[in-house]
């Protein structure tokens, strides 16, 4: 009787683990080169990966652009919304010290001054001069690592010729974040730290000043921009 090998367990025979083995490794090679499978240790330089930015933190800031103008938010006499970027100003706990300059839409410019909550405007169609209150003020945009827009609000600081000098307080209309930090004086972010805030966003001011940073975003022809959570709840 033909003595039989079995090809698993104790009594497998060398030969057929040889041949088997052989075949095992060609059956993997092939699939290899097919698929283009390789062990992904560590990242590919050539080709980083894409990764979206899920929480905003200090070292994300540190990676950001700072390039979006401040923008301030008012409602007109007549119930009409209209912003406008701020060129120079003070900005101390959430409110505007002394003269502030602003470059409207039409590329009129002016100084205005904040008193109790309003600001005169000038309007250039009537040549008169025109009290609107303020929504939001100094709304702008951080641009993350990942191309998507971060919208916040200063808190405190000073804007000279359209962007933020010296120390600087910016606060979340996300989520109860806000951002300490210093710029020098070209508006070049010299360190930035990311800490918890004791209170959360206004629900609605936080939602006008996302719309704000979309308006803008559409107005400048700048649609690829992604603005974070700036859908408007229903």
């Amino acid at each position: 009787m033909a003595q039989e090998f079995l090809v698993t367990g104790n009594k497998f025979n060398k030969n057929v683990r040889i041949v088997l083995g052989i075949l095992l490794l060609a059956i993997v090679s092939g699939l290899v080169l097919i698929s283009g499978w390789r062990p992904n240790i560590f990242p590919s330089v050539n080709k980083p990966a894409t990764v979206q930015i899920a929480e905003l933190t200090t070292s994300v800031v540190q990676g950001s652009k700072f390039g979006m103008p401040y923008l301030i938010n008012v409602v007109r006499a007549d119930g009409a919304y209209t912003f406008a970027n701020i060129e120079s100003g003070v900005l101390n706990g959430d409110s505007l010290i002394g003269l502030t300059g602003l470059t409207y839409q039409n590329g009129d410019s002016g100084l205005v001054k904040e008193a109790n909550g309003k600001i005169d405007i000038f309007v250039s169609k009537t040549g008169k001069v025109e009290s609107t209150d303020i929504i939001e003020r100094a709304v702008t945009g951080i641009t993350l690592p990942d191309g998507s827009v971060y919208p916040v609000k200063v808190i405190n600081g000073k804007i000279s010729r359209g962007v933020m000098i010296g120390d600087f307080e910016m606060a979340s209309l996300i989520d109860n974040k806000r951002i300490l930090g210093n710029f020098d004086t070209r508006g070049n972010l010299v360190h930035a730290e990311v800490s918890p805030s004791i209170n959360d966003p206004d629900k609605a001011s936080a939602l006008v000043g996302r719309e704000l940073i979309k308006l803008y975003l559409n107005i400048a022809s700048e649609n690829s921009g992604k603005v974070l959570a700036a859908t408007t709840d229903k």
